[in-house]
């Protein structure tokens, strides 16, 4: 959608470069997306999953519970595993992302989205975490 022509891998061997070239772990923005979801490090979060996450920080923060109920907000992906999050994004790109119990926190650049942990009913960058209180 965002990018028409589509994305391609191209053998690092045929690169000429002065500089040494990598391969990134995660492709960038919606690729990085497809890539995980493909090999099972996110998924799309399940509706108990979400409720556990709000029942729990309204037990830790009763008195924010009416700003927290008010201020629900949606989840796009539910990190299972350690993870590299994708570079780029921002903007449109940007999504809120539940890292599970006992998950590390994903490595990267969480951009304008959200992380938000079942560990501590707390939240970590960007806007998108509003109503989450901040570690």
């Amino acid at each position: 959608m965002y990018h028409p022509g589509g994305f391609r891998l191209i053998d690092v061997k045929s690169v000429v470069s002065s500089l040494p070239v990598i391969e990134p772990e995660t492709y960038p923005a919606e690729a990085g997306l497809v890539q995980l979801e493909t090999a099972g490090a996110i998924r799309p979060p399940k509706r108990a999953e979400i409720d556990s996450f709000f029942e729990g920080l309204s037990r830790r923060y009763p008195s924010k519970r009416s700003e927290i109920e008010r201020d629900r907000f949606s989840v796009d992906y539910v990190i299972t595993r350690e993870i590299m999050l994708p570079p780029g994004m921002f903007g449109a790109h940007l999504k809120s992302f539940l890292v599970l119990a006992g998950v590390p926190e994903p490595r990267g650049n969480v951009g304008h989205g959200c992380l938000i942990f079942m560990d501590g009913y707390r939240s970590k960058d960007g806007a998108a975490c509003r109503g989450v209180p901040r570690e």
